[in-house]
C-alpha cells in the first residue's frame, strides 16, 4: 500500500474503476506468463517483478472500491476470476519457459499437473455452492421441494467436527500456498535460478491438495446451510 496509494490518488479523480483496474490486473498477470515462457533469465526476471506488481494492483482496486463506494457483487465476481485465473496461468508460462530451455518432458509433465491442479483446486467449492444456490432457487419456486436437505444435527455437528480438523491442518500450510503469498516464492525462485524444482514440487503439491480438498468438501456437505432453506421448507 506503500505504492497503491499514490496511484488510487492519480485514479479516483478519473472515470476508472475497481472492476477496471480488476481487468487490468488480470492483464498483467498474463503479460507475466507470457515473459516466463519465454524461459531467459532476463525475461523471468521481468516477469517476476511484473508479478509482484500485482500486489500493489489489487491494492489499487480496493481503495477506489472503497473510496467511490461502488463496491457490488459484480466487483466481487471479477475479482473472483482473477484470482482463479492468477496461479495457473503463472505456472502455465513457467512450464513452457522451463521446457523451452531444459528440453525435459519430465518438467513439462509436472508442470501440466501443476497448472490443471491449481485451476481445478478453486472450483471445488464454487461447483459445491453453484450447486446449493441453484436448489434453493429451485425451492423458492415451490420446485423439487422433495430434495430439501433433511434436518440432521448429527450430521451437523460431524460436518462442523471434520470442517475444524481440516482447517487446523491447511491453516498451516495451505495460506502459503495462496496467490497472495505464493507470488513471493515465485520470485525467490526466478532470481535463484530454481524454477524447475518448483515445478516438479507443485507439480505434487496441487493434486495431493485437489484430492484433501474434494474429501474435505464431500464431508462437509451444505448441512451448515440448512437455515437458508427454511422458509421454503415442508410444512
Amino acid at each position: 500500500r506503500f505504492f497503491s496509494i499514490y496511484i488510487t490518488r492519480l485514479l479516483i479523480s478519473t472515470p476508472v474503476t475497481a472492476n477496471h483496474v480488476t481487468v487490468f490486473t488480470i492483464f498483467v498477470a498474463l503479460i507475466s506468463a507470457t515473459l516466463f515462457g519465454f524461459g531467459s533469465y532476463l525475461h523471468t526476471i521481468i516477469a517476476a517483478l511484473i508479478l509482484l506488481s500485482i500486489e500493489i494492483w489489487d491494492s489499487v482496486d480496493g481503495e477506489i472500491a472503497r473510496y467511490k463506494g461502488l463496491s457490488s457483487l459484480k466487483g466481487v465476481y471479477i475479482d473472483g476470476v482473477a484470482h482463479t485465473i492468477f496461479t495457473p496461468a503463472i505456472f502455465a508460462g513457467i512450464t513452457i519457459g522451463v521446457f523451452i530451455t531444459t528440453d525435459k518432458l519430465l518438467f513439462l509433465i509436472f508442470g501440466i499437473s501443476a497448472v490443471i491442479f491449481s485451476a481445478l483446486i478453486p472450483i471445488l467449492q464454487s461447483t459445491k455452492d453453484s450447486k446449493f444456490l441453484y436448489k434453493l432457487i429451485a425451492f423458492s419456486k415451490g420446485n423439487n421441494l422433495i430434495d430439501l436437505p433433511s434436518k440432521n444435527e448429527n450430521s451437523a455437528k460431524q460436518a462442523t467436527h471434520s470442517e475444524s480438523i481440516l482447517k487446523t491442518l491447511f491453516k498451516r500450510g495451505y495460506n502459503f500456498l495462496k496467490f497472495t503469498f505464493l507470488k513471493y516464492i515465485l520470485a525467490l525462485a526466478t532470481i535463484f535460478g530454481f524454477l524447475h524444482f518448483l515445478i516438479i514440487a507443485f507439480g505434487i503439491i496441487y493434486p495431493l491438495l485437489w484430492l484433501l480438498f474434494f474429501i474435505k468438501e464431500a464431508n462437509s456437505g451444505t448441512d451448515h446451510l440448512n437455515y437458508l432453506v427454511e422458509p421454503y421448507r415442508p410444512k
